[in-house]
C-alpha cells in the first residue's frame, strides 16, 4: 500500500566496517525511511588467511602486532611460514574480537542509527547465519568454523542488544526453514561449512524478515 525505493548496498566478503562505511556513504546522498544493516556470522573478524592444500586456512588467534598483520595478509611466505608455526603452537583461547573491538561495533552501529534517525528514519539490524549451520554438531568442536561463527552471532547479538538498535535475529532460521546452498557450495557441505542460500532460501530470508520491516515503517508517513 506505499510506494517504496529500495536501495541494495550489500558487500560481498565486507565486515561490520565497510558495511557501515558504505551506509554513511549512501546517507550522503538520500534520507532513507529505514536502513537494514545485515551482519553475517563472521563480520565482527577480520582474519588473515591463506590457501593450503587447496583450501582456504583460518585462523581465530588474534595478530597484536600491525607489522606482522601486513606481512602474513600480503606476504604468501610470511604466511606459509606462520602457518608453520600455528600448527606447532598450542591452541589459545583469546577470541580475535577483543573489548575494543567490541566497543568500535558498537559505536559504529549506533552512530549510523542517529544519523538515519535526525532525518526521520531508523535502522534494523539483522543476524544471519551460514546455510550449512544446522549440520554443524552440537556441541561444536572448540576452535572450529561452526564454534567460532556461533559465538560471533552470539557476541554480536548482545552488543546490539546493549546498544538499543532494534533487530531481527535469523540466525537459526536455516533449523526452521531447511534450504541448499547455492550449486557451487554443494559439494562443500561434507567437508566444508555451505554459506549462501540458494534462490529459495534467499525468498526465505525475504519473508522472515518482511514482518520486522514493516513493524519499524509502520508510523512513517
Amino acid at each position: 500500500g506505499r510506494t517504496v525505493k529500495l536501495l541494495n548496498m550489500g558487500m560481498p566478503g565486507a565486515g561490520y566496517c565497510a558495511v557501515l562505511r558504505r551506509a554513511h556513504a549512501a546517507l550522503e546522498r538520500s534520507k532513507p525511511g529505514l536502513v537494514v544493516l545485515a551482519f553475517f556470522a563472521d563480520d565482527l573478524e577480520d582474519r588473515a588467511m591463506m590457501a593450503g592444500y587447496k583450501k582456504p586456512v583460518l585462523f581465530h588467534d588474534r595478530l597484536d602486532s600491525p607489522a606482522l598483520q601486513a606481512a602474513v595478509s600480503r606476504s604468501y611466505l610470511a604466511n606459509l611460514v606462520w602457518y608453520v608455526l600455528e600448527l606447532q603452537a598450542p591452541r589459545r583461547q583469546r577470541r580475535f574480537v577483543d573489548k575494543k573491538g567490541q566497543a568500535s561495533f558498537r559505536a559504529g552501529v549506533a552512530g549510523v542509527r542517529r544519523r538515519v534517525q535526525k532525518n526521520g528514519g531508523d535502522v534494523l539490524a539483522v543476524l544471519l547465519s551460514p546455510v550449512g549451520s544446522p549440520s554443524c554438531p552440537s556441541p561444536a568442536a572448540p576452535h572450529s568454523r561452526c564454534d567460532w561463527m556461533a559465538r560471533d552471532l552470539a557476541l554480536m547479538k548482545a552488543l546490539l542488544k546493549a546498544e538499543g538498535v532494534p533487530l531481527a535475529d535469523l540466525s537459526e532460521l536455516w533449523r526452521r526453514v531447511p534450504t541448499r546452498p547455492v550449486a557451487r557450495e554443494r559439494a562443500l557441505a561434507e567437508t566444508w561449512l555451505a554459506i549462501h542460500p540458494d534462490a529459495a532460501g534467499h525468498r526465505a530470508l525475504a519473508e522472515a524478515l518482511l514482518p520486522a520491516v514493516l513493524e519499524r515503517v509502520k508510523d512513517q508517513k
